[in-house]
């Protein structure tokens, strides 16, 4: 069996639709993502095998609005799955390796609220750069190579986001722990 996912997805303060939203179902049992992006209409179609799905809605990089993430969303049949994405606060920055000084492409860059486990985030492009939205809040802050094990990971307890924020990274070559 195979379902259909459609929907719009709109602006919650204008209701306007937004373009260029990227959406990603990833079944975790298979280890397979399916993708779409709204159109000019803010309208999406993803077809997948039936199973139990995350849905990822990421929009525009710094066009101000917050992501969304539905977890396990059992699919089966064809189902509408429309969002309301709001504006929220901008953390932006730059991730550079500490020994060459060089900008860092894909840096998993986040922030985990610590009371709903709400995670923000995106990955660095090829200059090092990451933009993303979240809500005012009090937040742990991280940052972690997705492409080379041997740097650290940057992590920041307490990082408090009541305004657009400038955060820029720098990761190291790291001795691995095991215990």
């Amino acid at each position: 069996l195979a379902g259909t996912v459609n929907g719009t997805i709109i602006n919650n303060d204008t209701r306007q639709p937004i373009s260029g939203v990227s959406i990603v179902l990833f079944d975790l049992t298979a280890l397979q993502g399916y993708y779409a992006e709204t159109d000019t209409t803010g309208a999406y179609t993803i077809e997948v095998p039936a199973g139990v799905y995350d849905i990822n809605i990421a929009p525009p990089e710094a066009s101000g609005f917050i992501g969304r993430n539905e977890l396990n969303v059992e699919i089966g049949q064809n189902i509408t799955k429309n969002f309301a994405l709001s504006s929220g606060i901008t953390i932006s920055g730059s991730v550079t390796r500490r020994d060459t000084n060089l900008p860092l492409a894909n840096v998993l860059v986040g922030v985990l609220h610590p009371d709903t486990q709400q995670d923000y985030g995106s990955l660095t492009d090829v200059s090092g750069r990451y933009s993303f939205s979240v809500p005012a809040g009090r937040y742990e802050f991280h940052a972690s190579s997705m492409t080379d094990k041997n740097l650290t990971t940057y992590v920041e307890a307490n990082f408090t986001v009541t305004s657009n924020v400038n955060k820029d990274v720098v990761l190291g070559i790291g001795v691995p722990i095991r215990g």
